[in-house]
Parts: C-alpha cells; sequence; structure tokens
C-alpha cells in the first residue's frame, strides 16, 4: 500500500505503540468479549494519562457527548430488561387472547421506555450493581439485622418456604436463619390492599395463610393469586423497580414481610453469583452460544427455574408448545410415537423449534423426566420481545442439530 511519508510516521509513532499495547493485553486476558475488554482497556488508559476524567470530559465536547450517549443507552436496557421481567412473573394466570392483545400494546410501546425510577425523595435510586461499591461497603459492615419474635413453629414454616423459592435457594443455613428471625408478622382482612402499583417497592412478602389477587389498578382482571408459600412484590427489590400491580386480600391473610436492606445484605451476592453462573451455563448451550455476553445476561434474568417430578411428561407430541427449555439437573427422555429416540442430561436443551413461529412450535415428540429435574425455560414471546426476531438464524441452528 502506498501511503504517505507523514501518515507513516503517524502509523509508526502513534498507532502502532496504542494497538500492541491494547492487543498484547487482549491475548494475555483471553476476555469472552473482547471489544468489551478493548473499550475497559482504553478508558483505563485514558483516565490514568489525564488524572481528572471529569475535566477532560468538560474540554472535549465529543468525549463528554459520547459519555451522556451511553449512561443514556444503558438506563434504557436496564429498563427494558425490567419490563420483561415484570412481563414473566405476572402474565402466568392471563387468558391467551388477553394476553396476546397485550402484547401487541407492549410492542407498540417498546421504543418509549419508561425513565429510571427515582424515590419519593427525589433521589434516584442506585442499582444493585451500584450498591456493591463506596458507602454500600461501609453500610454492609455496620448493618445489624432487625429480629422479630415468632413461635418456633411459625419460624419453621418460613423457612420451609424460603427453601422452595429460587431467589433464596443459594443462601447457606446461617444466612437463612439471618431473614428467618428478620421476618416481619402482618396480618390482613379480606380486602385489604397492601401493594399498589407503580408505587416504590421496600418489602417482599411472603404469605403463610389466605390469599391475594395480583391486579393492575383500575381492572378486575386477575394477573396472578397468591396462596400460602408464595412470595410477592420481590421484584421491586430485585430490579429496583416500581410495583408492577396492585395486590389485594381476597380473605384474611397472615404475611411474613422482609425489608429490603436485609434482603439486599443477604441475597444480593448470592444472587449475582448464581446470575454469573447461569450466564456461563447459558453460553455453552449451542443454539445460544452465538448471543453476546450481555443477552446472556438478559437471558438469565427472565429465565423460569421450575423443579418437575421423575415420571412426568414435560412437553407432550402433537401439542403446540411456545416454551423452550434448558436441562439445568436431572435426566430425560424423548419419545416419539411410543418409541425412545433421544436421551437429555444436565446442559441439554430441546423445545428449540417453539422459539421460532407457532407453526412449527407443535411438539415432534413427548419429553419425559426420568429423575427429579431443573429446568430453565423462556416462553417465545418474552424470547422475541428481548432478544428481537432470530428466526431465521435460530432456524437455521435448530436444522443442524436435528
Amino acid at each position: 500500500m502506498d501511503i504517505e511519508p507523514k501518515r507513516k510516521r503517524y502509523i509508526i509513532d502513534n498507532l502502532n505503540p496504542v494497538l500492541e499495547e491494547a492487543v498484547g493485553a487482549l491475548i494475555a486476558a483471553e476476555p469472552a468479549d473482547p471489544a468489551e475488554f478493548l473499550i475497559a482497556q482504553f478508558q483505563s488508559k485514558l483516565g490514568s494519562q489525564l488524572g481528572n476524567a471529569s475535566s477532560y470530559d468538560d474540554e472535549v465536547p465529543e468525549v463528554r457527548k459520547n459519555k451522556e450517549l451511553t449512561e443514556k443507552r444503558d438506563n434504557l436496557k436496564h429498563d427494558v430488561r425490567n419490563q420483561v421481567v415484570v412481563n414473566v412473573q405476572l402474565t402466568g394466570n392471563v387468558a391467551k387472547e388477553e394476553a396476546k392483545e397485550e402484547e401487541e400494546e407492549e410492542e407498540d410501546d417498546d421504543d418509549i421506555p419508561e425513565p429510571p425510577e427515582v424515590t419519593r425523595t427525589g433521589v434516584a435510586r442506585a442499582s444493585v450493581s451500584a450498591e456493591a461499591y463506596g458507602d454500600w461497603n461501609k453500610q454492609k459492615a455496620n448493618f445489624e439485622p432487625p429480629v422479630f419474635d415468632k413461635t418456633p413453629e411459625q419460624a419453621d414454616r418460613i423457612r420451609g418456604m424460603l427453601k422452595k423459592s429460587f431467589i433464596f435457594e443459594n443462601i447457606d443455613d446461617k444466612n437463612l436463619e439471618i431473614l428467618v428471625k428478620a421476618m416481619h408478622k402482618v396480618e390482613l382482612k379480606e380486602g385489604e390492599k397492601i401493594i399498589t402499583e407503580k408505587e416504590d417497592g421496600n418489602y417482599l412478602f411472603v404469605v403463610d395463610e389466605g390469599k391475594l389477587d395480583c391486579h393492575k389498578e383500575g381492572s378486575t382482571d386477575v394477573l396472578k393469586t397468591c396462596v400460602g408459600g408464595d412470595i410477592f412484590g420481590e421484584l421491586a427489590l430485585l430490579y429496583n423497580a416500581p410495583r408492577a400491580a396492585s395486590v389485594t386480600s381476597k380473605a384474611a391473610c397472615l404475611l411474613w414481610r422482609l425489608d429490603r436492606e436485609t434482603f439486599g445484605q443477604i441475597t444480593s451476592a448470592a444472587s449475582e453469583k448464581y446470575r454469573r453462573t447461569l450466564k456461563e451455563f447459558l453460553a455453552k448451550v449451542p443454539i445460544l452460544e452465538h448471543l453476546s455476553v450481555v443477552e446472556h445476561g438478559q437471558l438469565a434474568d427472565v429465565m423460569v427455574r421450575t423443579k418437575v417430578a421423575g415420571d412426568t411428561n414435560i412437553v407432550t407430541q402433537g401439542e403446540e408448545g411456545d416454551v423452550f427449555y434448558i436441562l439445568e439437573e436431572g435426566s430425560a427422555i424423548a419419545l416419539k410415537d411410543n418409541t425412545q429416540v433421544m436421551s437429555y442430561g444436565a446442559g441439554d436443551y430441546f423445545g428449540e423449534m417453539a422459539l421460532l413461529n407457532k407453526k412449527q412450535g407443535v411438539r415432534l415428540a413427548t419429553i419425559k423426566a426420568t429423575s427429579e429435574v431443573r429446568l430453565l425455560s423462556i416462553k417465545r414471546d418474552e424470547f422475541k420481545r428481548l432478544l428481537g426476531s432470530l428466526e431465521s438464524m435460530l432456524l437455521e441452528k435448530a436444522n443442524a442439530y436435528m
């Protein structure tokens, strides 16, 4: 290539040293996302050279504008992810036609995400990841969890209910006891509202006795009915989101309330560890391995974790299906016309055709659990809303594994 002497000198003196240093660091680290690593590498180098990044931002409009746009993009992604999580948690009992109409409305609104949450004091609430730094570490060191009296029988019931929830399943016995002791008794009469849609949320609730309906304000449609053993109100604590729906008691209820601070102190580390493990797990699933690190994280946030007893049909041949499954633990077999055609173990997946479209969503085989299994699942609509339409690419990959 014929390069002007002036440009050749610039490449040798200015460009090559920077690129050689960056590529050397990249090869040594072997990160999963090279682009993200290089961005962090250049930002770190820029900060060390300038000493004061904020003053540099003020002096260079392009840098300041890029920083503002990056923050705005991250906030929008956070809001969209929160909305998807809310949909996953709340739409399980809505009729199919209502769900379809709601989906169409939400797709129209996808380009207008809600702004970041601001508390009643007017101060933006920090994200869970932000709380791991700075002042949060000081608060954590001085944290003293509350203790509320309860009978041994009540403590046993609470302990059993928490152990059944995926939110608390990674908590060790010592921290589980802290949570049990921190639960505060709440009694409701029939017709009392305990959560109001769009308000800030500072507590989650465990249902000991009674029934409660989750519903949108101004609507009589019931999104979900909570009964003994159920947990509700956790979304506001997990994702720093406003209340997604209102909750009203259908009968006299006995609940146990856990405050945001105790929840965050005990569960944040365990939840982040689980999310990190799940992201790594999803990255190894062949049909999902092409996705980015960010997309694996988004999937980890919305995939539903369930347990299925042995000798139980997970899906049935000939039925329509709109759920994609990944086998996290246990074993299962595929039966086509009552003849075994495949076996599954941890890390295997099935139902990938359900991610494509409704015509391809008819189950081609029955999948039967041969032991107790733990599954990760996501519905077609949520997958497409979260990651966009990937039908052609998924179809190509699905055919490759058929």
